[in-house]
């Protein structure tokens, strides 16, 4: 309820992310359900790669582990901080509320010249300036 609380989240999108929270198994198990053929995680690039990057993360030090004794060990886990997913999600739709005003800003320049005939125009941005 946290989550719905402080984050304007509605009770199916909770109930989306507690489903992944509350996932308890081998990291090697765990991973395999995450990849399974209509997974949502499967649809962007970005977790598909990461996904990838965990499997081989998983393997590697259960390899390690093997060679100081006998038995299989899960050496690793993964947590991801659910606040710190948000914070991210909000930096990002900041920014595209940011860039998303500084364009229709430009439009309203664009339309401004072409209603007055002007050929040319001169755009200046803070790279440009700070060079």
């Amino acid at each position: 309820m946290r989550l719905k609380r402080e984050k304007g989240l509605d009770v199916e999108t909770v109930g989306k992310i507690g489903k992944y929270v509350c996932l308890k198994d081998h990291p090697l198990k765990l991973l395999s359900e995450l990849k399974k053929e209509g997974s949502v995680f499967l649809k962007n690039d970005s977790s598909n790669q990461a996904l990838k990057d965990l499997e081989r993360l998983f393997k590697m030090p259960g390899q390690t582990m093997r060679m100081f004794g006998t038995k299989h060990v899960a050496a690793v886990g993964v947590s991801l901080g659910i606040e710190r997913i948000f914070t991210i999600m909000e930096e990002l739709q900041k920014a595209a509320s940011q860039s998303l005003w500084r364009i229709k800003r430009l439009n309203k320049h664009f339309d401004h010249a072409k209603e007055f005939g002007i050929p040319w125009m001169v755009i200046v941005g803070e790279r440009e300036i700070n060079d």
